[in-house]
């Protein structure tokens, strides 16, 4: 595209001789395609521009510019001044103090007008007005590539607008520069044009391999490391066929081992056997979906299920080669890795942590200062760009890269394409971020070939959020159950737990009474029905941290009481430390244990415990649902093994201030389960 001189340099290291820019060129250019090759995104790009640019002379040219401008990004380098001043390069004079020592900009404006004898060779073509649409969304295609050009050294942006075309003060400069394809463009913007999402992917996309071959490229020349062709799936981390193979193996194995044995059983494990049976058989009929919802009962074997539905997709679809599991929360990120890891244990696979919490995981034992330069340097490299094939992370982590704009939000997102991403606990997200986590999750998994499994015991449909005008309201979502409701009204889930709202017909904040009077009568109420309960494992739930930490505190200041004396009282909340946690969490699962356990929400989602008798304050109606969810988990004791008393201390609204689901309040007798209504007197 470009004849460069071997004088013009790209970068420079006290260890070696500088690296020419075209020898920077060349590197970018290949780690493009290995990228490219290793997440399979030929064909996504490719329909990508199809869908964007109709027209196939406009496709063609696009195809070109897409790659050229990531290879070319840094053809601004040959700026004099950046010569004289970064790369101290004695090829060139320094004739003037106030010289530009900048590139991004150089490059945009080189390409702008590389890019713009294209614009116009098209634009005098003879096309009909019919294409006019098209011309002009290929004018702001190149615009936005372009301003991913300038931008690659901060972070992704979006200046294409109304407002910034309108804006004089702002846009004179750009406007001057660009002028010809502005007013092309500015001519077929609509009055209500909607929100492109595919253009916002395409773009997002466009800077994400921008950014990573940029990176990998840097790299090679600074530490001397090179990422061989055949090693594309090791260095990017990816499932290729062999270990497709190894974890459908690994996974039958312990599936066989600690399942189907259990679940030849007559009860609860038989259900769990047919629930995973049905949602395998729902999942080969429905390959062609890419949204699938999970919705089945707490203590149903999710989390099995689930990796048993990812398993299966990665083999029906060969492109597809990596797995996210989504967590709202880090305790069940560890949770649920020693889980994955037993599983996968004779496999090979790495399961990888991505998280805030989690130290990153060194892959080798040489001790050697070389080695441990760059040992760090490749957990870092794999860390920023996700090169695990298997990664647990939080949705924060997710969200991030989805919609972030910050370069380490985008660097990672070409991993996203290609994959299964499992979502765990949906409800525990914001009721106001469903509607726009439905929109987003439709158009990623279509454009970006991704299969998401949302799953909970309390899942909002969020199909429901989209409206007659998305790309498709049910074609591309599939519910893997069905009769989800025949489960949730069988008997060995419906009553597991019995509930009791008694303690609801009491106002525990009378204004006629002070907080501290209000409080001990509660205290008073739940500490007698503990007593007479005589079940060894009780939990107790708080909505906020200060009143879990209260009653924790009456607890141990009534200790001396024969009844508590038998029982080892804990305190567990999201400050507690993973050790911690783990600890409280292994004794109540000790068989004879005598424990009460006071947390807060941080017990709801997906914690692997199981008492025999709780107490709740309420919140909103999932919340409820999940704490059932710890009580008389396996229905060890039948029927009558489990019970849980609601009560009402702190305000929900003061916690769920914009959250529309404390609309449906569990004191209103439409909400309350008729099965479970019993009025148990204090």
């Amino acid at each position: 595209m470009f004849h460069l001189e071997d004088k013009y340099l790209a970068h420079t290291s006290p260890k070696k001789k500088p690296e020419k820019l075209k020898e920077h060129v060349d590197l970018t250019k290949e780690y493009l395609e290995k990228i490219k090759s290793a997440k399979n995104l030929h064909k996504i790009i490719e329909d990508m521009v199809e869908d964007l640019s109709p027209h196939k002379e406009f496709a063609k040219k696009l195809m070109d510019i897409f790659d050229q401008s990531i290879i070319w990004h840094d053809i601004g380098k040959i700026n004099p001044g950046f010569q004289i001043e970064k790369m101290k390069n004695k090829d060139f004079k320094d004739k003037n103090n106030d010289h530009d020592s900048t590139h991004s900009k150089g490059s945009f404006e080189i390409l702008r007008k590389k890019y713009q004898e294209i614009h116009q060779e098209i634009y005098s073509k003879n096309f009909s007005e019919d294409n006019k649409l098209a011309r002009a969304r290929f004018t702001k295609i190149i615009y936005y590539l372009l301003l991913n050009i300038w931008n690659h050294h901060s972070y992704l942006k979006d200046r294409f607008n109304k407002h910034y075309l309108n804006d004089k003060k702002q846009s004179d400069y750009m406007h001057s520069i660009f002028k010809n394809f502005i007013e092309k463009y500015r001519e077929s913007i609509e009055p209500n044009e909607d929100f492109d999402f595919k253009f916002f992917i395409f773009i997002k996309l466009h800077f994400s391999l921008l950014i990573a071959s940029d990176f990998y490229a840097t790299r090679e020349y600074m530490i001397d490391e090179k990422i061989e062709e055949q090693e594309n799936t090791k260095n990017f981390g990816t499932f290729d066929k062999d270990m497709k193979e190894k974890a459908s193996n690994s996974f039958k194995k312990y599936y066989q081992n600690h399942c189907e044995r259990d679940n030849k059983a007559d009860g609860i494990n038989a259900l769990r056997r047919e629930i995973f049976e049905e949602c395998e058989k729902t999942l080969e009929k429905n390959k062609d979906k890419r949204i699938f919802y999970l919705e089945a009962p707490t203590g149903s074997g999710k989390t099995l299920n689930s990796l048993n539905l990812a398993l299966k997709l990665l083999e029906s679809d060969k492109k597809l080669n990596k797995i996210f599991y989504i967590f709202p929360f880090n305790t069940l990120i560890s949770q649920n890795q020693k889980i994955f890891k037993d599983i996968f244990k004779d496999s090979g696979i790495d399961i990888s942590v991505i998280n805030s919490i989690t130290p990153a995981h060194h892959k080798t034992n040489d001790k050697t200062q070389e080695a441990e330069e760059s040992k760090y340097e490749k957990t870092y490299n794999d860390r920023v760009f996700l090169n695990y094939p298997f990664i647990l992370a939080s949705h924060v982590r997710l969200f991030s890269i989805l919609f972030g704009v910050h370069k380490e939000d985008n660097y990672p997102l070409f991993s996203l394409a290609n994959s299964v991403i499992i979502l765990d606990e949906i409800q525990s997200y914001k009721s106001g971020l469903w509607h726009f986590m439905a929109y987003f999750f439709e158009h990623f998994s279509k454009v970006l070939n991704i299969r998401f499994i949302i799953m909970s015991a309390t899942l909002p449909k969020l199909s429901e959020f989209l409206d007659e005008n998305s790309l498709d309201k049910k074609g591309d979502f599939c519910t893997l159950l069905e009769n989800a409701k025949d489960y949730f009204q069988n008997p060995l889930f419906k009553d597991r737990v019995k509930l009791d709202f008694s303690l609801l017909e009491e106002t525990y904040r009378k204004k006629s009474e002070s907080k501290e009077e209000n409080r001990e009568k509660l205290f008073k109420n739940l500490l007698d029905l503990l007593k007479k309960s005589q079940k060894n494992k009780i939990l107790f739930e708080f909505i906020t941290k200060p009143s879990a930490r209260e009653f924790y505190t009456f607890l141990q200041d009534n200790s001396k009481d024969l009844e508590l004396k038998k029982y080892d009282i804990y305190e567990l909340s999201g400050d507690d430390n993973k050790l911690y946690r783990n600890f409280v969490i292994k004794k109540t699962k000790e068989e004879h244990a005598k424990i009460i356990l006071v947390a807060t929400q941080v017990i709801e989602a997906g914690v692997d415990i199981d008492m025999e008798l709780g107490f709740k304050d309420i919140s909103h109606i999932e919340g409820e649902e999940q704490f059932l969810g710890r009580i008389n988990r396996s229905f060890k004791d039948g029927e009558n093994g489990g019970r849980v008393y609601f009560f009402d201390w702190v305000c929900a609204s003061t916690i769920y201030e914009n959250d529309t689901r404390i609309k449906f309040d569990i004191k209103k007798d439409q909400y309350m389960n008729s099965t479970g209504k019993e009025k148990r007197k204090t």
